[in-house]
């Protein structure tokens, strides 16, 4: 009897254990990831309790000692800053230039107001956003009007502050309205999301389920409602 309740307390103490699984998303997560876990918890998977801060920031969380289980940032910058013990990509997204309703903008014709994109130095969607102005042979000719955003929601709110365009993700449009998507250029570097166990996480195990869920066909189906599309095939 006595070691029937010892096996059933150890039991019980490693399902508190597990229930207290810590991920950092990035902030253009922040939709699917409630969603995700919902679906994650269905399955059978413990909760996860998330935390939404740009990718860069993210890091800097980790070496300041947050003790997140798992992150999943947003391009290879973010990912490099870390330690981890694992790491895969689970999901891809795509640039898009955004504005008021009935502008002609493109990439390729920006015109001259205000263009909003994330911080090159800080932001994934930023870096990205560089990356393709430099690729066309604009990034020199918008910098005098270029106006920085600490992450992706920071880049819309601003966008809607009377700027001429912005470069968000497309999975952002969810929150543009009222401003609307004018170009999304197939020439664009795809954006890929990695879910990264940290090194030396209290709950690894656990965290690793989770991103073994996030490649699953249910976890997958998710993020394509989200708009995110699957990671490359290996």
């Amino acid at each position: 009897m006595k070691l029937g309740l010892v096996v059933l307390l150890a039991l019980c103490a490693c399902r508190s254990e597990a229930e207290h699984v810590t991920f950092g998303a990035t902030a253009s997560m922040r939709h699917a990831m409630p969603d995700l876990v919902a679906r994650y918890r269905e399955t059978g998977g413990v909760a996860i309790d998330v935390t939404y801060a740009s990718s860069d920031r993210l890091a800097e969380l980790v070496k300041q000692g947050t003790a997140f289980d798992g992150v999943i940032v947003a391009d290879e910058v973010a990912l490099d800053q870390l330690a981890v013990e694992s790491s895969r990509v689970v999901a891809t997204n795509a640039i898009v230039l955004v504005g008021p309703a009935g502008s002609q903008a493109k990439f390729a014709q920006l015109g001259d107001g205000k263009l909003v994109i994330g911080d090159p130095a800080h932001v994934p969607v930023g870096r990205y956003a560089k990356q393709y102005l430099g690729q066309i042979g604009a990034w020199e000719a918008v910098q005098p009007r270029l106006v920085l955003g600490a992450d992706v929601t920071s880049v819309l709110s601003l966008a809607k502050r009377n700027a001429a365009a912005a470069i968000v993700y497309r999975t952002d449009l969810v929150d543009a309205s009222p401003l609307v998507s004018l170009d999304e250029p197939p020439g664009a570097p795809v954006a890929t999301y990695s879910a990264a166990i940290i090194r030396g996480a209290k709950h690894a195990a656990a965290a690793r389920s989770f991103g073994e869920f996030l490649i699953s066909r249910e976890g997958q189906e998710v993020l394509a409602r989200h708009r995110f599309s699957a990671p490359p095939q290996r």
